[in-house]
C-alpha cells in the first residue's frame, strides 16, 4: 500500500504506525483494540510493506522514535499522539489525557522519549511481528 493510499486511508480512520518488534508498542496496540469499541482504529506496523511507505511527517527531518498518528492529514507523534488516542477512546481516557496535557509539551516529550529509547531494555522485543486474531485482521494494514 502507498503513502497515498494511506492518506486515504487516515481521511476516515486514525492509523497508528507503531514499532512491531517492540513488546510495549505491541501491549499499546492490544490495549487500543479490546479498548476501540467502533473499532475506528487502524493499525500499521513500521515493519510491514505498507509501514515501509510512510513518509516522514513534515515536522522532522527523519522517522521519529516514536508511534504515529495519522488522520486527516495531521501527523500526532510522542505525547500528542498518546493524548489524541486517549481522547479518541473516550469514556474517562478522555479525563486522563486532558489531565496529560496540563503540563508542558517539553515535558511529557521528554517522559515519552525517556520510555520509547529504552522500550527494549525494559520491556524486551519480539523477533517478529505478532499476527492478529481474526477478530481484528481487518483493523491492521499489512
Amino acid at each position: 500500500m502507498s503513502n497515498t493510499e494511506l492518506k486515504e486511508i487516515s481521511q476516515q480512520y486514525p492509523v497508528l504506525f507503531y514499532d512491531g518488534s517492540c513488546r510495549l508498542c505491541n501491549w499499546s496496540v492490544q490495549f487500543i483494540l479490546k479498548r476501540d469499541s467502533k473499532r475506528i482504529f487502524r493499525f500499521c506496523s513500521l515493519q510491514s510493506e505498507s509501514g515501509k511507505t510512510v513518509s516522514v511527517p513534515p515536522e522532522t527531518s527523519q522517522m521519529p522514535d516514536s508511534i504515529i498518528l495519522l488522520y486527516k492529514n495531521n501527523y500526532y507523534l510522542y505525547s500528542d499522539a498518546v493524548i489524541r488516542i486517549l481522547i479518541m477512546l473516550g469514556s474517562w481516557y478522555t479525563w486522563l489525557a486532558y489531565i496529560i496535557n496540563i503540563f508542558p509539551k517539553t515535558f511529557r516529550n521528554y517522559f515519552y522519549r525517556l520510555i520509547a529509547k529504552n522500550r527494549y531494555r525494559l520491556f524486551g522485543r519480539y523477533n517478529t511481528c505478532l499476527i492478529p486474531s481474526s477478530q481484528f485482521q481487518n483493523q491492521f494494514i499489512l
